[in-house]
């Protein structure tokens, strides 16, 4: 089975915090792993904020870029969901970046897991709430 992740989940592959483990059983469980291409320069800006907070090294936040590389994980370009993203950030008044990953897994017809508990309750009743899952303990 395919499954969309976003940056919340693709970080706790490489640094250790809350719900870690689970997001690793996402890695090792899924068939298929995707994500729009807006990912990479996504998780680049968590690692960065990471590494400023010294929660990281900079060579770590080098690290989870290369990393993510040799993840398997099929990026779809952004530009093929770009106007159902922007559509669905409209209808919800939510960030264009949180509407790409969840326009992927549309398109894909499968689920966006995520680690961001507050898009998830922004989706309720909205007919979008079975197109994403929050990772839970």
């Amino acid at each position: 089975m395919t499954v969309v992740i976003d940056a919340s989940i693709a970080i706790k592959w490489f640094v250790p915090e809350n719900l870690r483990e689970q997001a690793l059983d996402v890695l090792k469980a899924e068939d298929h792993l995707a994500a729009p291409d807006l990912l990479i320069p996504d998780l680049a800006s968590l690692a960065l904020e990471k590494a400023r907070r010294n929660e990281i090294s900079s060579l770590q936040a080098r690290t989870i870029m290369s990393g993510i590389e040799s993840s398997g994980l099929e990026l779809m370009p952004a530009s093929i969901v770009c106007d159902r993203a922007i559509e669905i950030a409209d209808t919800l008044d939510r960030s264009a970046y949180d509407c790409f990953y969840i326009a992927t897994a549309e398109r894909l017809d499968t689920t966006l897991i995520t680690a961001d508990a507050r898009l998830c309750t922004a989706l309720r009743d909205t007919g979008l709430e079975s197109v994403v899952r929050v990772l839970s303990a």
